[in-house]
């Protein structure tokens, strides 16, 4: 056998020659070489760290504020926004961006963005002459110009060709003063309407002649005028009409209206009277004279003839021409001032004299004398020219806004204006009143001029503003007027209770079969005591107030007990409080009636750990509720169930302290989610109230401030937050 040596025994035998002849030399050392590749490492780690730390700006001229907020969050940049009207670029949409897009810049670095808050509406728009432009053309201007307040609406028109300017109501502002926000109606017309073979017969009783003429004419109906006197109906209007309102009839068919000619007069006897008493006569009658001289053999200044015979039918202002009989040689030149040329040439016969007519401007009516070159009372010769001048019509415009149409068409008339009514939907103006006119007042023009009056069309009593009456008052004065009143009462945490607020109509004129709806508010939600009732009665509770504009929400929680039979309440929370409209409340259901004794704790707040320790040594089955408090310890146990007695196999229900509540910096984030932080604390017993400021500019909805962004608040204070509105 071989013998086997150990290493130390073959480490200590003799070197073979191939050791022996082996030559040792010194190695050099690594460290440098590590300490190297350390250092490049280092080096790439942290271009590596600096590459993926920075981030690049994208081109945000296509964005809007949405997208902008959430490219910023995902990167982690603060955006630094700021507003600026526009008129080629949407509101809320990129206007600049302060750096520009391929750019590197670091996490956590700032970024400012400017946002289009769209076209100014303060600013000056040149209104142009609509009613000269094409539908088309109004349409580009209103678009270019971003005009959101100028309406258009269609009506028919038997006189205005179809796409063509019927009206322009100006709500705000007028041509010469108008700015992008101002609002405007502007009617065009749809042409004329479809006619159909057989119309339904209006009510024209009581209209005016023009009104029937115009009914008429857009209508295309034959009518057939015969004029009447009436005791009680005023001149020119209806007194009757063959086919009764609402009756159907062909459009060939003739209509006949009669049209009243006013009070009768009895023609009185102006025989053997002096010119001056038929004067004086005649003024007490309503009538006028037109006396003419002519020889006689009867006394001087005697009526020898008049035109109506006595108690002979006529009409106010009617003229009756009288002859006065005369014996003198020579001519007196008569007082022709006020009568008209046609008057004056009658007389110019029978006096067989010379006239000459000179027409000058004048409001006064057309032809009517102003002046004449020879006075009245003198003689005259035989070669004797009267001159007379004479009106040429001129007319000047009055003032028709506030009149009703009657007295508007009636001046109009004897001014001599051709007057079209244009019936204009208008519930703040009293119907039938004039609203505005299309010649300015005080304008010359000529006789027989149209003149378009704009009439405001509405029904009704005009409604007041009710909200600072009591209930009872409301309802005397909608009684009083004939209006129906509803009362609806709802639920409100910012009105007082039983404060009337939020009427659906107000300052307008309206029918009265229409109903006024005003809302009367309840205040905030309270909360009785429901202990004792079944599950059904609560929901019919919570349904009833729901209705009313709350919105509470329940949570039932089943639980044993001694007191009460199963499906009845046993206890709730909150219980005989108001709550806001969106509070909770909790109601305990009983699922078991026990008879066990029921066992009581003897505590009013311990730690978390020793109140467990406790059911478990006692078996009672618990519940921990996590809530807000300012007075009890941090970790601590407490709750209005300690203290009570607690029935076996009942769930002992206790709440736990977080202590005060903790506050967050929400600025730079929308309301919402400050809101769901909010819903969250609050729904922990926080109970934070909240005061709403807002601040022009921003982002809409996005917080600018908060009173307290860091630390703690107590229980129940409130908290001041600034929210933009993005104008």
């Amino acid at each position: 056998m071989v013998e086997e040596k150990s290493f130390f025994e073959e480490f200590n035998n003799d070197k073979p020659e191939s050791f022996e002849e082996e030559v040792f030399v010194k190695s050099k050392s690594k460290k440098p070489i590590y300490l190297g590749l350390i250092l490049v490492f280092v080096l790439i780690l942290f271009f590596g760290f600096s590459l993926i730390n920075r981030v690049e700006i994208p081109d945000m001229t296509t964005w809007d504020v949405s997208e902008v907020n959430t490219w910023a969050k995902k990167n982690k940049i603060t955006l630094i926004g700021k507003q600026s009207y526009d008129v080629t670029i949407d509101a809320d949409h990129v206007l600049a961006q302060g750096i520009q897009a391929g750019s590197k810049v670091k996490k956590n670095s700032s970024i400012e963005v400017t946002f289009s808050k769209g076209a100014d509406p303060e600013e000056a728009i040149a209104f142009p002459e609509i009613k000269s432009m094409r539908l088309d053309e109004i349409q580009t201007w209103i678009k270019t110009n971003k005009l959101s307040g100028v309406n258009i609406k269609y009506e028919n028109s038997n006189s205005i060709e179809k796409n063509t300017v019927i009206s322009v109501t100006f709500v705000d502002g007028d041509i010469s003063n108008f700015i992008r926000k101002n609002r405007v109606k502007i009617i065009v017309s749809k042409g004329t309407a479809e006619l159909t073979e057989t119309l339904s017969m209006p009510e024209l009783y009581g209209k005016t002649k023009q009104e029937v003429l115009k009914w008429a004419v857009d209508n295309k109906v034959k009518v057939n005028l015969e004029e009447a006197y009436s005791d009680y109906i005023e001149a020119d209007y209806v007194i009757s009409q063959d086919i009764p309102k609402d009756n159907k009839f062909n459009r060939t068919d003739t209509v006949t209206i009669q049209i009243s000619k006013g009070q009768a007069i009895s023609v009185p006897n102006f025989m053997n009277l002096t010119s001056g008493e038929a004067n004086n006569l005649a003024g007490l009658y309503d009538l006028r004279l037109f006396i003419k001289s002519v020889p006689s053999a009867q006394e001087p200044d005697r009526i020898v003839y008049q035109s109506a015979e006595k108690n002979a039918l006529a009409k106010k202002n009617d003229i009756i021409t009288l002859h006065v009989s005369t014996q003198s040689t020579s001519k007196i030149m008569p007082d022709f001032l006020g009568l008209t040329k046609t008057e004056v040439s009658e007389m110019a016969i029978a006096y067989n004299f010379k006239v000459v007519y000179k027409t000058v401007d004048s409001t006064e009516k057309k032809t009517t004398v102003l002046s004449q070159s020879i006075s009245a009372g003198e003689e005259i010769g035989v070669n004797d020219v009267l001159t007379l001048t004479i009106s040429d019509g001129s007319i000047e415009v009055p003032d028709f806004k506030g009149m009703s149409k009657i007295k508007a068409e009636s001046l109009a008339e004897d001014l001599g204006l051709k007057v079209l009514l244009n019936p204009v939907v208008n519930v703040h103006e009293i119907n039938d009143q004039i609203v505005k006119q299309d010649i300015s007042a005080d304008e010359i023009v000529e006789s027989g001029r149209r003149i378009t009056l704009d009439v405001a069309v509405n029904k009704g009593v005009k409604v007041i503003d009710l909200t600072s009456m009591t209930k009872s008052e409301a309802e005397f004065w909608a009684k009083t007027k004939g209006f129906s009143l509803r009362v609806i009462d709802v639920y409100s945490s910012t009105i007082k209770k039983n404060q009337l607020f939020d009427q659906n109509y107000k300052n307008i004129f309206l029918p009265e079969t229409e109903p006024i709806i005003v809302y009367r508010s309840l205040g905030k939600v309270s909360v009785g005591n429901l202990v004792g009732q079944t599950k059904e009665e609560a929901e019919a509770w919570v349904s009833s107030v729901n209705d009313k504009g709350a919105n509470i929400t329940v949570e039932y929680r089943t639980t044993r007990s001694s007191t009460y039979s199963k499906g009845q309440i046993t206890n709730q929370t909150p219980k005989n409080q108001t709550i806001e409209l969106d509070g909770k409340v909790v109601f305990y259901i009983c699922s078991t009636k026990v008879t066990t004794t029921p066992e009581t704790s003897e505590f009013n707040s311990m730690t978390e750990a020793e109140f467990i320790k406790w059911c478990n040594s006692n078996q009672i089955t618990y519940k921990i509720n996590e809530v807000y408090s300012s007075t009890v310890k941090v970790g601590y146990i407490f709750g209005e169930n300690l203290n009570k007695g607690i029935t076996k196999g009942e769930i002992l229900n206790v709440k736990k302290s977080l202590g005060n509540v903790p506050v967050s910096n929400f600025v730079g984030n929308t309301k919402t989610e400050f809101e769901q932080w909010l819903s969250l604390v609050n729904s922990k017993d926080g109970n934070i109230q909240v005061n709403y400021i807002t601040q022009n500019g921003g982002s809409k909805d996005i917080i600018a401030s908060q009173s307290h962004t860091s630390g703690h608040l107590d229980v129940a204070s409130t908290l001041t937050v600034t929210v933009y509105t993005g104008l």
